[in-house]
Formats: structure tokens, sequence, C-alpha cells
């Protein structure tokens, strides 16, 4: 499989983000012109805005922002819909136009910087990457207890999900064909993109990438039908392979779902 010059679209969630836009979407800009001019992506990559139903300017500014430079595009849903269906509706919007889609949060937070090791990494041979936090000092204490606690009960009730993982992820576009035949309604992205592991020969994981404050777990492989197998040379990463979503929640209660999806909404 060629992975030269990838076609990259970024995909970035906005609800309500009009004094924000402002001051992100250039540095977006200026990370994916660094990419092309590196050689690493194709001029064709996009930066795609979805709107999720916002109530002030945003749309105003995404519309006028695709119309600055041909590397901006946008989407708008009918009304809001919540962070993680605005992501989803992206990823399906870019999934049959890339090869490699970045999800990001619009506020800046995420280190952008550490797109260029996620592309990286995939150019050799990964299709997922994750990026997760490898330091929360900079939280409050209570933001950190119950992002820690979030996680340790996950785990405690037997659910496996890549610890201290947001939204931040590389996904090529053959992982996104096989996401796009989930039909979960009660969205829980960091939950759901593990499953697609299963999928993936062998499921390996490589050493850690430190950048500033994430650092990133990555998995890669062939999909077929016929399941999830791993040589003996090869370093499995079952936590890549097992993750969480509404039918495997069956056997819990409604109420911890409704506390799943609240708590990390916080995160």
């Amino acid at each position: 499989m060629d992975r030269s010059n990838p076609i990259l679209y970024i995909i970035i969630p906005c609800y309500n983000e009009e004094e924000v836009l402002p001051a992100t979407a250039p540095l977006f800009l200026k990370k994916i012109e660094y990419l092309i001019a590196s050689g690493k992506i194709s001029n064709d990559s996009k930066i795609l805005f979805v709107n999720d139903g916002s109530k002030d300017s945003t749309w105003d500014i995404i519309s006028k922002l695709s119309q600055s430079d041909p590397h901006y595009m946008g989407i708008s849903q009918s009304r809001n819909r919540g962070h993680q269906n605005a992501v989803l509706a992206g990823l399906m919007e870019a999934k049959d136009r890339c090869d490699i889609t970045i999800s990001i949060d619009c506020d800046g937070q995420d280190d952008i910087n550490a797109m260029d090791q996620m592309v990286d990494v995939y150019l050799d041979g990964c299709d997922i990457v994750y990026g997760v936090r490898s330091n929360r000092a900079t939280d409050t204490f209570f933001k950190r207890f119950t992002a820690e606690t979030f996680y340790k009960l996950l785990r405690v009730m037997g659910v496996e999900v890549v610890f201290n993982h947001a939204d931040y992820r590389l996904m090529s576009s053959r992982v996104l064909q096989e996401f796009s035949k989930f039909k979960e309604v009660n969205l829980f992205l960091r939950g759901m993109v593990p499953l697609v592991g299963k999928r993936s020969i062998p499921s390996t994981a490589s050493a850690a990438l430190l950048h500033c404050f994430f650092g990133f777990l990555t998995t890669s492989g062939n999909f077929s039908d016929h399941g999830s197998r791993s040589s003996k040379n090869d370093r499995s990463l079952s936590s890549m392979r097992l993750g969480i979503s509404v039918r495997r929640c069956s056997k819990y209660s409604y109420g911890f779902r409704l506390f799943a999806f609240a708590v990390s909404a916080m995160l």
C-alpha cells in the first residue's frame, strides 16, 4: 500500500467558537502548509470545520475562512447534536475524500505540532495514532481527579480504553470505512475506535513518542473478516483491541452510561 503524499483532512468540531476561531484557524492553516511544504502530505489536504448548530457567528466565520483559502472548508449541522456527533459527521464527510484524518478540538489546547509525529507514524505503516495526555500538571485538581477516576472506573468495570486519550487522533481512510459500519446512537468515540482494532492483523504497539504534553500509542495492520490474530513476534496491545460501545455496556445500568458520557464531555 502506497502511503506517500497522503491527503489529510483535519476535522475540527465547532460550537459557539466566534472568539476562538479567529485565533486558532491560522494556526491550523500554518500547520497544514508546513506539512505540505515538507512533502509529508498532499496539497489537496483540507481543514474541515464542523459547525455544530452554533448560536453565534461561528458559521459566518467558517464561510469567510473557506473563501479566503482553498484549504479551509466547512459543513454545518441543522442543529446542535453534541461534540461526538460533530466529530463523527466530519469523519464521515471526509472518509471518501482523503487518506487520513486528524480530529482535534477548536480551542487550541491540544498540541498542534504533535501532528508532525502523527503523520510520520502513519507513513511508517500505522493506521490509528492516539494522542495521549502524558502530563496533567496544568489541570485543576477537580479536573485531574474526575478524569483519572473516570478511566479507573471504566477499568474496574472491565472496559479497556486508552488511558488519558480524548479525541485527538489520526485515523486512516480504511479505518474510517470500517468505522462507518458502526450503528451506535449514543456515541463514545474514544471507546468505539479501539473496537476497529479487532480487525487488524497484527495489532502491535510501537515505543511511545513524547512531544510536549502528548505521547502516542499506535496500531497498524491489514483488515479482514477473520477477526484479530497476531504472530508470536508481535507486541500485542490488547487495549487497542477492546473498548466500550452501547451494546457492550448493556449489562451495566443506564445510569453508568449517562455517567460515562457526562464525565467524558468534561475531559
